[in-house]
């Protein structure tokens, strides 16, 4: 027997070791797919994480989706629900707003604990990063190997690189959709009900953040692939006998009940709202009722050289939209494989879900889909913005790429292998030359095929090379990163283009410090800068911009702007605009090209920002206020009140004529109000005949305010905020109707005498909808939790004896 050193240990001693190294390396197995998924989209994305920037890569970053999702989690740590906007297009709905995050759970989350600029940069991050890893989840969840699933999601973060990631709505979209794939899946999957309503609550609140990150492409997008993959995996299900036809069907019942339930607080305000604005009338009626209000020959729309064979390009170009070498060839290999024969369902499901989207961008078939017998605005909507289908066919294509490389393991034959392969390179091979689709960067992608098809012929023979192809798949990633973003210095840091400085770009200047100060609204107003997109591409909102305060800058640091930009506006708001305009303008730009006596006085316009070296040609005194480099803010010489009392007043037949009247040259704000219907206070009395009246106005908050007034005789009192049914007021404590004054803003009917009003604004909706979706909530969690107890207890109940032996 030896002794002293290395006497080895007794196997007793071993067993904790030994199991403890497999758990660690099972960890490590288990966190390596979501950890390089994570690792990619970072290292993309590495100038936001590690430096104070934000994207102005897309117009609709700075312009929109920062000061809207800024203000959204302002008021929310503030403990508030913004139901109405005053800083943008001098006053608008906003929780209703369908793109102002309201029930988009992680904008209003990270946007609500974070400043705004941090929030920006985590937000950019964490989409694609929650992009990437739903699919791996979603493609686990159908027993994928984890290199497979890995592959997967990495193809699916290709979108970090894409010209979707400057739009954070359709990132929003992409992010989510994988997610109600993986909880439909499972919600069909669970062999009892209590799981079942779990995963139906899960599936119902993922596709609801679909649709609230962007309403029309999320609805389109999310209802197609829960219908097309749920079909395919209830198929599935019900041919294995896991899933009985009659559960199917009362499955499915509660399924299509519970998405439009648990979004109550999402939809309900949103549809309610879309149904009296200026979305209701759809872009063609739109575009039909500015011709008619702007008094300008009817618009020519051509569509631009190309267009139809961009879709294409996007697909195998590098850099685009990323997809192409490795997840190209797999993405039809799932059909030949014969150990994914079970799910050819789901696989044919996933195909025509991304075959009909991928259709869809092609405005031609949108132009031949107008043409069917449904509604108009539907098929307007589907048409607008065809490119945004795109995100079907990338969600298709990844998860058909991770059946794909599962199939391929799975194969036991050359010929089978050669199968898989064939369909996707002769398609995407074959495809782009038919329509004569250019190619960029021919050579890297001959390059990365080449190298993806030695790849899977190695891992034929050393089936350990697997975890390389994720490897591969990610080197992809970052080579059209790398491309797509090509360093350019700007001032000390070398940052990919379309960045801009988010500190700067969140620092208040002289300008905004002097807006702060004062009583009114401003715009900014530079002749030189706008097109028909109104300040939206000025100087592609280059720093020298910033000054100028437009692209609705002035909601960041909570100053009043009487123009902005949004899809959806207030009808009376957008048809003054238009009235009181000789340039085109799109249907989501609002500014002033050529500032109006009206305009500034009904919006109570009282400052305006210019270039300093051109002051602004206005009707009406003003004055040099401030400088701040290339531009100035001008103040007028005599402010206007935010209330004035008028005793004379003109009631006309309709809201037409109404903007008629006040469009018209000869019309003075300050001499009469225009009404559209009788105050029933009393005759009017001309203005000259009686002293005007008295007001100060209060501001309770951002929806609310309290009016002190005197008025000598009957009078309207004329409030410059832009009018909406929702607005009501109170006359020393009782009820009083808010009419629609002047066209454009509110008109309070009073007696004689001193009173005080208290306007506020109210949308109903908001709680409604708030209350629908917690009670289905708890109904959901609630029936589950019941099913459960229930089960629980037959389980432990005793078995019934006959005679004293046990029952069958």
């Amino acid at each position: 027997m030896k002794t002293g050193t290395g006497v080895a240990s007794p196997p007793e001693a071993e067993a904790p070791t030994t199991a403890w190294r497999g758990r660690l390396v099972g960890l490590a197995r288990a966190i390596a797919g979501p950890a390089l998924i994570a690792i990619a989209v970072i290292t993309v994305d590495r100038v936001y994480v590690f430096h104070n920037v934000v994207s102005s890569q897309g117009v609709d970053m700075l312009a929109f989706s920062l000061p809207t999702y800024c203000f959204l989690g302002k008021t929310l740590a503030a403990g508030h629900i913004a139901l109405w906007n005053p800083f943008t297009m001098a006053g608008a709905p906003f929780a209703a707003d369908p793109q102002s995050g309201w029930m988009y759970l992680s904008a209003m989350l990270v946007f609500g604990v974070l400043p705004c600029s941090a929030a920006m940069r985590t937000f950019i991050v964490l989409q694609p990063v929650i992009a990437g890893l739903g699919m791996y989840w979603f493609l686990r969840g159908e027993s994928l190997s984890r290199a497979a699933a890995t592959a997967g999601g990495l193809i699916f973060v290709s979108l970090v690189g894409s010209t979707f990631s400057s739009s954070l709505p359709f990132a929003g979209i992409a992010a989510w959709l994988p997610i109600l794939l993986g909880a439909v899946s499972r919600c069909l999957r669970s062999a009892t009900w209590p799981k079942r309503l779990v995963w139906c609550l899960v599936a119902a609140i993922a596709w609801g953040q679909a649709v609230a990150s962007f309403l029309t492409t999320g609805l389109l997008l999310g209802t197609g692939a829960l219908v097309f993959y749920g079909v395919g995996r209830t198929m599935v299900e019900v041919r294995a006998g896991r899933l009985g036809k009659a559960n199917a069907m009362l499955l499915w019942a509660v399924v299509l009940a519970a998405i439009p339930m648990v979004n109550l607080a999402f939809l309900l305000p949103r549809l309610t709202y879309l149904a009296h604005s200026t979305i209701a009338l759809g872009y063609d009626g739109l575009q039909r009722l500015e011709d008619q209000l702007s008094h300008l020959p009817p618009a020519v729309v051509a569509t631009a050289p190309g267009r139809s064979e961009r879709w294409i390009s996007n697909i195998v170009g590098s850099p685009r939209t990323y997809l192409w070498a490795l997840p190209l060839m797999l993405c039809f290999a799932g059909w030949a494989s014969r150990s994914l024969r079970e799910r050819r369902p789901m696989i044919a499901a996933l195909s025509a879900f991304g075959a009909i989207a991928l259709l869809f961008t092609i405005p031609s078939v949108g132009a031949a889909f107008a043409q069917l017998p449904i509604s108009h605005r539907l098929a307007s909507l589907v048409q607008h913005g065809p490119d945004r289908n795109m995100l079907g066919v990338v969600v298709a294509a990844s998860a058909l790429a991770g059946f794909g490389l599962q199939g391929w393991l799975d194969a036991t034959s050359f010929r089978q292998r050669v199968l898989m392969l064939a369909p996707g390179l002769a398609f995407w091979g074959i495809v782009p030359l038919v329509v004569g689709a250019r190619v960029p960067s021919p050579v890297l992608a001959v390059v990365a095929v080449g190298v993806g098809i030695a790849l899977l012929v190695a891992t034929t023979r050393w089936r350990s090379l697997v975890v390389l192809i994720p490897v591969l798949v990610a080197v992809e990633l970052f080579t059209n990163a790398a491309l797509e973003n090509r360093p350019i210095v700007d001032r000390t840091l070398l940052v990919p283009h379309g960045t801009a400085d988010g500190a700067a770009y969140l620092r208040a200047g002289p300008i905004v410090q002097a807006l702060g100060s004062t009583d009114g609204r401003y715009f900014g107003f530079d002749p030189a800068g706008i097109d028909h997109r109104g300040y939206l591409v000025f100087g592609l909102q280059s720093p020298d911009t910033w000054g100028l305060l437009v692209n609705q800058r002035g909601m960041l640091f909570e100053l009043q702007d009487a123009q902005g930009y949004n899809p959806v506006q207030l009808p009376r708001y957008w048809s003054f605009v238009r009235a009181l305009t000789r340039v085109r303008l799109d249907y989501n730009a609002a500014v002033f090209p050529q500032p109006s006596r009206t305009a500034l006085d009904l919006l109570q316009v009282n400052s305006v920002v210019a270039p300093a070296t051109s002051p602004p040609d206005l009707p009406v005194a003003s004055r040099l206020s401030v400088n701040e480099g290339a531009w100035a803010l001008y103040a007028l010489d005599r402010p206007i009140p935010r209330v004035s009392v008028l005793s004379s007043w003109k009631v006309v037949a309709s809201d037409t004529e109404a903007l008629q009247v006040v469009t018209g040259r000869s019309f003075d704000p300050a001499d009469a109000v225009v009404l559209e219907r009788s105050p029933r206070i009393g005759p009017s009395t001309p203005s000259k005949v009686i002293a005007a009246g008295s007001a100060t106005y209060e501001a309770l908050g951002l929806r609310s305010a309290r009016i002190t007034l005197s008025a000598p005789s009957p009078a309207i009192v004329l409030v410059r905020n832009v009018y909406d049914p929702h607005w009501s007021a109170t006359l020393d404590g009782r009820p009083v109707p808010v009419l629609a004054a002047d066209y454009l803003v509110q008109g309070i009917p009073v007696p004689p005498g001193r009173h005080t009003i208290v306007v506020s604004y109210e949308d109903p909706t908001i709680g409604q909808g708030l209350a629908g979706t917690g009670l289905s909530v708890a109904l959901l969690l609630g029936g589950a939790l019941a099913l459960a107890i229930v089960r629980r207890r037959r389980q432990f109940l005793p078995t019934p004896e006959v005679d004293g032996s046990p029952a069958g």
